[in-house]
């Protein structure tokens, strides 16, 4: 996305650059047709969304584009949409908090979708969830596919915090943050709904466990990363260990929130009660990290393709990178 505008490249198969068809593919980026004003984006496994912001009118109006089999556009149906389609529009009256939209947060996982939306008519946050729900990723007590954006629940605009990052969503699991805390719902195979358990699902939200002072969450295929400000260390990992993508220095699985490999202290913990960390991705099975104020780019996981941008492709017995490690430019 540059100035509002939407470009993309890549497979095609599903409709999901946008582009109004199903041709085979594209290697060059391309505006998305119709798409302007756009304030946020999120990718799915073969689906997109993107919100729309009309300054004049003050209205923010959701997108939604690509793969459609399990209704996860959340168009009503399960036909696939090679072009962006309106999933909502809503009015941003001077009710709202900080924030401009009020989709405040949204997440495109492998075959479902989840957003939090503030409704200022009555102070409140609501969780939607929408798309595949086989593990019970969409959170609302049941297995049954959702085509449509369900209101699962609403938390009083107390309870919420401004700190980003409220929901996520992995491949077959969702993680949410409420105020400080950390709730998981889906697939638990190996652990990643963080509850100290695996080999289950769970159809409605769980605790995670250990800590109640969470900032951020980051949701991969079957891994998660959270941050904890005032523990040290202040950055945690759970689920799927076994390419290394939970940092840990191994390749085990977590069934609870481990403490991340740490950079060197000087540059994660400084002065400030927070660390100073811009942004974190959790992708299939590796994971990357930008650490300010420096902009330091930190990554790990597995690195066979040569996907964590080290400048090799280990092999042989170690194609894994089990710490963070430094991207040089």
């Amino acid at each position: 996305m540059i100035n509002g505008i939407v470009y993309s490249w890549g497979a095609n198969n599903y409709g999901q650059l946008g582009i109004g068809n199903f041709s085979a593919g594209n290697p060059s980026p391309t505006p998305i047709p119709g798409l302007t004003s756009v304030i946020a984006i999120k990718a799915g496994g073969f689906h997109n969304f993107a919100i729309q912001y009309d300054y004049d009118m003050n209205i923010s109006t959701l997108w939604a584009w690509g793969s459609n089999f399990f209704g996860q556009l959340g168009t009503g149906d399960t036909i696939d949409r090679p072009s962006p389609t309106i999933i909502m529009s809503l009015f941003a009256n001077p009710g709202y908090p900080t924030f401009i939209t009020p989709i405040v947060s949204l997440a495109a996982g492998g075959w479902h979708s989840s957003a939090v939306i503030y409704d200022s008519a009555v102070l409140s946050y609501d969780f939607y969830s929408w798309g595949l729900n086989s593990s019970g990723q969409l959170c609302d007590g049941t297995t049954v596919n959702r085509t449509a954006p369900l209101r699962v629940f609403s938390i009083p605009n107390q309870i919420f915090d401004s700190l980003p990052s409220l929901v996520s969503a992995g491949l077959l699991h969702t993680i949410i943050k409420i105020s400080y805390f950390v709730y998981s719902c889906g697939d638990n195979s190996v652990g990643q709904l963080g509850n100290g358990t695996s080999g289950n699902i769970s159809t409605t939200p769980v605790f995670v466990s250990l800590f109640t002072n969470y900032s951020s969450i980051a949701a991969g295929v079957f891994h998660n990363y959270v941050s904890a400000p005032g523990f040290t260390p202040p950055e945690w990992s759970f689920g799927w260990g076994e390419r290394g993508q939970l940092g840990t220095g191994n390749t085990n699985n977590a069934y609870s929130p481990v403490p991340i490999y740490t950079i060197p202290p000087s540059l994660t913990y400084p002065t400030l009660s927070l660390p100073f960390i811009a942004h974190m991705s959790a992708g299939g099975a590796h994971t990357v990290r930008i650490v300010t104020p420096n902009g330091m780019l930190y990554t790990w996981g597995d690195n066979t393709f040569g996907q964590l941008g080290l400048g090799n492709t280990p092999n042989g017995n170690a194609p894994f990178v089990t710490t963070p490690t430094q991207v040089v430019f």
